[in-house]
């Protein structure tokens, strides 16, 4: 489950909070927290793969247009009106997680079955070590 967790979270289409996150869930659900955040920071890469991926998603479920996803859009949209800049980004963001979820909780729950049911190390937690 930390494992999953930590994949799930360090996705998250929003940067710089998913350490918290991730510390915040694992203490509640008293999963295994250095691996979760190990895991967390691990993802790293995708996370940065997954980012537009994961807005285009959400604008597919909310049936938008896309926008704002260049930084020269983005630049574009500041110069022009700061307040509905930010408004536009707070919508893509909200995407990017919509998306997340969408994509995300069905990944998560398979990778989660995947390890349990296949990978010997996570098959049965109340085995001995010696064995």
């Amino acid at each position: 489950m930390s494992i999953s967790m930590g994949a799930f979270i360090g996705v998250l289409p929003l940067f710089g909070i998913s350490t918290a996150i991730i510390t915040a869930l694992a203490l509640y659900l008293r999963l295994n927290l250095p691996i979760a955040v190990f895991v967390t920071y691990a993802v790293s890469p995708i996370h940065v793969l997954l980012f537009i991926p994961f807005i285009r998603i959400g604008e597919w479920v909310f049936n938008v247009e896309h926008s704002l996803l260049t930084l020269t859009a983005i630049k574009e949209a500041f110069k022009a009106d700061y307040v509905q800049a930010i408004s536009d980004l707070a919508f893509q963001i909200g995407c990017g997680i919509t998306g997340w979820a969408f994509a995300g909780i069905p990944i998560a729950i398979l990778f989660f079955f995947v390890l349990c049911k296949f990978i010997p190390l996570f098959k049965n937690k109340n085995r001995p070590l010696s064995q």
